[in-house]
């Protein structure tokens, strides 16, 4: 039995319970806290990967779904912080889902520049390279732009602009990354095409500096 003298004398046994109890909990809270802070940062963790989608699978739980591909690169959209600089080459571009991430990106103070070939991209009123251009703008010697290379022609050099890849000054704490992927930058799902309804890889390559600096050229 706790001492009635004890109490009298200002020591209450039921407070260091009380206290004990909070410690227990407060310990508890921080285990629980560290462990969510060291997943999200495992999760966001930048390697050197390959991703690939499957056409057929529509299922938000796979990681590997039809979207997986547009899903990693958005990501790394989405991490790119202001002032760094996002260079894209695509052949195709017809997707809401990248230029909402782009615009995004280029709200915060990321210089987004893109070249789309122009055989099947048009730059006309209601379709989403309009969009992304207006937002961006089609001036090649500004930090941001959007453009389509010459018709029958590509951006440099002659035929088309058929190559399809990211680069990333900076994103997800990482340097010079770059995506290369046989991905087109398509997002519907009414045709066929080689964005979400076809088979696709994508090889994500981090700080290297050579085929960044290649590609930025």
């Amino acid at each position: 039995h706790r001492s009635a003298a004890a109490t009298s004398a200002g020591y209450d046994p039921r407070m260091t319970d009380s206290m004990t109890s909070r410690m227990r909990a407060f310990g508890v809270a921080v285990v629980v806290v560290s462990a969510a802070l060291t997943g999200r940062a495992t999760a966001q963790t930048l390697t050197d990967s390959a991703t690939f989608n499957d056409p057929f699978s529509t299922d938000p739980h796979n990681p590997g779904n039809r979207a997986a591909i547009q899903t990693h690169v958005i990501q790394m959209i989405d991490a790119t912080p202001s002032g760094a600089t996002i260079r894209i080459s695509s052949f195709l571009f017809a997707s809401v889902t990248y230029r909402d991430a782009l615009l995004a990106a280029h709200a915060r103070g990321v210089n987004v520049q893109l070249l789309v070939d122009a055989s099947l991209t048009h730059d006309a009123s209601g379709n989403s390279f309009f969009d992304l251009a207006n937002g961006l703008g089609r001036d090649t010697s500004k930090p941001s732009f959007a453009v389509l290379c010459a018709v029958d022609n590509g951006c440099i050099g002659t035929g088309i602009d058929h190559d399809k890849f990211f680069l990333f000054s900076s994103t997800s704490g990482q340097t010079k990354v770059v995506v290369q992927t046989s991905a087109n930058m398509i997002d519907h799902v009414d045709k066929g095409n080689s964005g979400l309804t076809a088979w696709n890889n994508a090889v994500t390559l981090v700080d290297e500096p050579v085929i960044y600096e290649i590609g930025r050229a």
